[in-house]
């Protein structure tokens, strides 16, 4: 494979500082900067001009931002940062699809996300904000299926990918709304009553071990029959009440086994 020629490119923004601080002046003259590029390349090729859009979670502003950079055209080496302190990964492959459809066909190049592998560097790369990863791996996706539904048919992976992502937080927003208990009874070694007959416990407990409730039960083998009467309001003084509030009577229940509300 022939190595392609190295291309060589400018960022034309910069940050000016004076003697109170960060120096401010009048709004950039998109048309000017390209005059400008175009005689710092003088006879050679032309400069590819790299550009920073920083979306910060409201899509319009960035949008416009967009706009500006995409008049110089396929020299535009864009760059989409994802600095969302919400990490709201919906919103942003909304953004990253809208910035392809308008202006895919018009810019060099699109970047998704900046250095989102970078965690442990504050506020600076995509890494620092949450969700970064997954705003990488998303936004690149919805990216390809904007681009293929301009150039070519869909192909099926990137077809199903807005079905797979709903899946997902489909998923993730049942199992916020689950909460799960551990059901197990034990006999209790040693504790006989007055006839002679050991204690068997049947225990509810959540996950990380808080007991939630328990009952006393005459034989081992009536755990199964006694789990829905842990589940029923207390009576005065009673106390089950946390547990009635996580969890509802099951249909078929086993010793040993979770179960979610």
């Amino acid at each position: 494979m022939e190595p392609r020629p190295l291309v060589f490119g400018v960022y034309p923004f910069g940050i000016a500082g004076g003697q109170d601080g960060v120096v401010s002046g009048p709004p950039d003259d998109i048309g000017l900067i390209g005059q400008a590029l175009g005689g710092l390349a003088g006879d050679g090729p032309p400069l590819v001009v790299r550009m920073y859009v920083t979306f910060e979670g409201m899509a319009e502003a960035a949008l416009d931002q967009v706009a500006q950079f995409a008049q110089m055209g396929n020299l535009v080496d864009l760059s989409l940062n994802f600095h969302d302190r919400d990490g709201d990964v919906d919103q942003w492959c909304s953004f990253v699809e809208q910035v392809v459809r308008r202006h895919g066909a018009q810019v060099g190049s699109i970047g998704v996300t900046n250095e989102a592998n970078l965690l442990d560097v504050p506020f600076a790369p995509d890494g620092a904000y949450p969700n970064a990863l997954e705003a990488l791996a998303d936004g690149v996706a919805a990216a390809a299926e904007a681009k293929s539904a301009q150039v070519r048919p869909l192909s099926a992976s990137v077809r199903g990918y807005h079905a797979r992502r709903a899946a997902r937080q489909a998923q993730a927003r049942a199992c916020d709304r689950l909460k799960a208990v551990a059901v197990d009874g034990k006999t209790s070694r040693g504790a006989r009553r007055a006839d002679g007959t050991r204690v068997h416990l049947l225990g509810v407990a959540e996950h990380g071990g808080h007991l939630l409730d328990h009952l006393e039960l005459d034989v081992k083998h009536n755990e199964t029959s006694h789990f829905t009467a842990l589940l029923e309001p207390p009576g005065p003084g009673g106390c089950r009440g946390d547990l009635h509030m996580r969890a509802h009577a099951a249909s078929r229940v086993s010793r040993g086994l979770a179960w979610g509300s």
